[in-house]
């Protein structure tokens, strides 16, 4: 499964996304077939991804960490435009990211 991010969400991509993406972008609500919550054990492991991160001297913004965090649980890739899950992907290298061309 995927689980496209918010640069994706605004050209109207995707089915399945979280809902921090969501909130960032409320129209895709009319396309969205499935919005991922977060559980208790999302935030600890982004707790967990954030403290690697600033110890690596490259702190994130908190929503790209929680989706992040909530695709490693769920074994879900991210499909974004957003270079910052490669970075995430530096400390967690299990996660599963696909950066498409920014057009």
């Amino acid at each position: 499964m995927e689980i496209y991010d918010t640069s994706l969400l605004i050209e109207g991509k995707g089915e399945v996304a979280t809902i921090f993406n969501l909130l960032e972008y409320p129209p895709a609500i009319n396309f969205l077939k499935e919005i991922i919550f977060p559980i208790n054990e999302d935030y600890l492991r982004a707790l967990e991804i954030i403290i690697k991160l600033r110890r690596i001297g490259k702190p994130l913004p908190l929503v790209d960490v929680l989706i992040a965090a909530i695709a490693l649980r769920c074994n879900y890739k991210i499909i974004t435009k957003d270079e910052h899950f490669l970075t995430i992907k530096e400390v967690e290298p299990l996660l599963k990211i696909e950066v498409v061309e920014q057009i």
